[in-house]
């Protein structure tokens, strides 16, 4: 009975490993995406003012609030866009475009962006040319597209100078291609966006709520004190909020899965240590139960390795059925999981191995301390006792 209850625990402890396996694994893989930009040194945070302002206030507040924060010591470069990535999901609009005497729509995220953006945030420039200060309000429709709307749409050819009828106007042209970037999270695909002018986004009478991304080269904390201080010299009445690094807004999305990861290894470890104590107490109770036995070996000139192993057997009995038990088990369960997991196989071979090494190890160490006790049994003692 005691056998069979040490081997449950061995099965659930591997089932647990390998389901903590995967889970961190996934994570790892998570973490080491590449988010299409350099997070490193960008702050963000929201600018919010209260009143109705019409396009032309609006265009000139931003232009204002982007010059004083540029001239701020230890602020590389600032930008303005309508959403941030990371949660990043905002509005998904229709974009309208001719091809092979068809119309055509495809969906895609929207981004309203100020003409340095895409600098400020990293994101690479793979052909034609990045919005600029020319494309103001009064200028035609500019517009940039990422290279997975731009593969999607315009496969083996190029969507420059395409005409393109989206967020209320039929008059963008586009005239470059970004790389893309990771928007909700870094194991959500990337998806389909693409960028227009703020200024050319103004199109009615409306409150200013506009995030930021500053890039700093020197402490944000004292930087952005200052940057603060720049922005309330322009209107007192500026609600700043929503702080944060860029880094921090991919930890935070990425919240759910390092917490999975976590709590499954927690459960993992502790499954261990139930299994490590089970295997000790059929161990030090088989010595006990042989000790006669252990003695007349001893006596008879068996040595200390050989009743070692002598011992051990019932303690590694109850491992190999509890790992073999578990394994079966796990290969079951991870497919259970299989959803939750980014770039990583259910049956992943590397988590398998590990969970079983792993189970092994703690068994075998678990069972040698009372086996080795059986080295330091005198026969003599024993005999005398029986």
């Amino acid at each position: 009975m005691q056998t069979t209850t040490v081997a449950a625990q061995i099965g659930l402890t591997v089932v647990l490993l390998v389901a903590g396996g995967l889970f961190v694994r996934s994570f790892v893989r998570i973490m080491s995406v590449d988010p299409g930009f350099d997070p490193d040194g960008l702050v963000t945070h929201r600018v919010t003012l209260f009143e109705r302002v019409s396009p032309e206030q609006r265009e000139l507040f931003v232009e204002e609030v982007l010059r004083v924060t540029r001239d701020v010591p230890g602020v590389r470069a600032v930008s303005v866009t309508t959403d941030l990535p990371f949660p990043g999901r905002g509005a998904t609009l229709t974009l309208s475009f001719p091809r092979n005497g068809e119309q055509v729509r495809a969906n895609a995220l929207f981004r309203a962006i100020d003409p340095t953006y895409n600098e400020t945030m990293g994101i690479p420039l793979l052909r034609g040319r990045l919005l600029s200060d020319a494309d103001d309000r009064e200028a035609p429709g500019a517009m940039l597209v990422s290279a997975s709307l731009a593969e999607k749409n315009w496969p083996n050819e190029s969507p420059l100078g395409a005409q393109v009828r989206a967020h209320n106007r039929s008059d963008w042209t586009i005239v470059g291609v970004v790389g893309d970037i990771r928007q909700e999270a870094l194991g959500i695909e990337v998806q389909p966006t693409f960028y227009v002018p703020v200024a050319q986004s103004m199109a009615r009478h409306t409150d200013l709520d506009l995030p930021m991304v500053i890039d700093m080269f020197s402490d944000p904390v004292v930087t952005l004190a200052a940057v603060r201080d720049a922005i309330w010299s322009i209107n007192p009445d500026i609600v700043l909020h929503e702080e944060n690094t860029m880094a921090g807004l991919i930890r935070t999305a990425e919240a759910d899965d390092r917490f999975r990861a976590l709590l499954m290894w927690a459960f993992a470890s502790i499954a261990a240590v139930l299994a490590a104590v089970g295997i000790f107490g059929v161990t030090a109770r088989a010595v006990s139960a042989r000790a006669r036995e252990i003695g007349i070996r001893s006596a008879f000139g068996a040595d200390g390795n050989g009743l070692i192993r002598f011992v051990l057997k019932d303690g590694l009995l109850s491992a190999m059925l509890g790992l073999a038990f578990g394994l079966v088990v796990a290969l079951w369960a991870s497919r259970l999981i299989g959803h939750l997991l980014f770039e990583i196989e259910t049956r992943d071979p590397l988590t398998f191995a590990g969970a079983a090494v792993l189970s092994m190890t703690v068994c075998i160490l678990a069972a040698y301390l009372p086996a080795r006790r059986v080295t330091k049994v005198d026969p003599m003692e024993v005999l005398a006792e029986e």
